[in-house]
């Protein structure tokens, strides 16, 4: 599945494991111990199972468990309802499972595991499903399954890998709009209209600060580009999701800091 997903470039694999609540989450022979070896940013892996009701067909209500993809999924949806695709699937605002009932572990998934051993700088991440005080419980991650090297990148992120996904998908709409048109200045006007509208949506959805389209001459060895070819380079500066947040509190008599917290 993973491989599919990067030979396509346009998707990402969600990774899910057995469910055995009696498996431990952290250290040795553990569910992010099996993870962490399937490195690459077109996948992401959530933690743990979650059970949730539904409303049967008789019309009261069971539980079942289910894999933890099936929490972001709904999740997923359910913020669509009020925000855009952009932003990460994560925290208080956008990380609630609907119909959640519990976690199915037998063993207490930490902010600081969701957070320190999970979410690495560098190595691999998955993403917890933890208990945040006075809000319960919510999807902790933002992260693709890129083995990081010395620090997190832009596709360390899934809600940029998805948006880049996105950006993909229109642009080969856009592309096969434009095959076998005549190579001229018209044609490319016709082809980049069909991809800015998208790109000004990411914008005023704050996927993107800024993007450019630029029409290329040469080939990346610099050659002439064949008189059939149309090539295009489209540079993007995505808005990154907060991870972490530093407040200090200085406590001050008339112009000298007392105190600092």
């Amino acid at each position: 599945m993973i491989t599919m997903a990067e030979a396509r470039g346009d998707c990402v694999a969600l990774v899910d494991y057995l469910d055995n609540a009696t498996r431990k989450l952290v250290g040795d022979s553990s569910v992010y111990d099996a993870i962490k070896v399937l490195s690459s940013e077109f996948a992401t892996a959530f933690v743990p199972w979650v059970e949730v009701s539904f409303v049967n067909t008789y019309g009261g209500t069971s539980n079942n468990h289910m894999p933890p993809s099936f929490a972001y999924l709904t999740a997923l949806g359910e913020a669509l309802g009020y925000s855009s695709n952009t932003q990460a699937i994560a925290g208080v605002t956008r990380g609630q499972i609907p119909n959640f009932v519990r976690l199915c572990t037998n063993y207490t998934l930490t902010n600081t595991i969701a957070e320190d051993t999970f979410q690495p700088e560098s190595g691999v991440s998955v993403n917890g499903i933890t208990n945040i005080a006075n809000y319960g419980y919510r999807i902790w991650g933002n992260r693709t399954m890129k083995a990081n090297s010395g620090g997190t990148k832009a596709t360390s992120f899934l809600n940029i890998r998805n948006m880049v996904s996105d950006i993909k998908k229109t642009v080969y709409n856009a592309g096969m709009l434009t095959l076998f048109e005549p190579n001229a200045q018209v044609t490319w006007l016709s082809f980049t209209s069909k991809i800015t509208p998208f790109l000004d949506s990411l914008i005023s959805n704050y996927g993107l600060s800024k993007y450019t389209i630029e029409r290329n001459t040469t080939t990346d060895t610099g050659s002439p580009l064949p008189k059939t070819t149309l090539s295009a380079t489209i540079t993007i500066y995505p808005v990154y999701s907060i991870e972490k947040i530093t407040v200090q509190i200085a406590i001050r008599d008339d112009d000298t800091v007392e105190v600092t917290e």
